[in-house]
């Protein structure tokens, strides 16, 4: 190799993410979360002209960490309702608060997930944490 390098190959991988839009605790301003609380929060997926929530992979997605609660059988927790009022179903998915990897500070907090083909998407809203203070 030139100038004593190696001839080992560099390879990159990118990985890209699409945006989609989140409502933490939809309805609430400012999205407030207790670290404390044993409960879930709703995390809506909003849906769009471009971006159908149906193709969503729900054992996928996480929040800052915690994955989609799960209810009964093995059932994950989801509800198809219209969030934000444009005539189209979008995806409230309930996370539980204990398993949020959040700390005191933070003022943000990410979804992640998979589509059915492939395709990886995230999404942020802002947050305000109540209590982290946990017994």
């Amino acid at each position: 190799a030139a100038f004593g390098g190696s001839n080992d190959a560099f390879v990159a991988k990118i990985t890209v993410f699409i945006q989609v839009a989140i409502d933490i605790k939809p309805g609430s301003d400012p999205n407030s979360i207790n670290l404390c609380s044993m409960g879930v929060v709703p995390v809506a997926i909003l849906a769009s002209a471009t971006f159908d929530v149906n193709q969503i992979v729900s054992e996928t997605m996480e929040l800052s960490g915690a994955t989609i609660a799960i209810r009964g059988k093995h059932i994950l927790f989801r509800i198809d309702e219209d969030v934000n009022g444009d005539g189209i179903l979008d995806y409230i998915a309930h996370i539980e608060t204990e398993n949020l990897n959040l700390e005191e500070g933070s003022t943000e907090a990410m979804i992640t997930g998979e589509l059915s083909d492939g395709t990886l998407f995230e999404g942020t809203d802002s947050i305000t944490i109540t209590r982290f203070d946990c017994p």
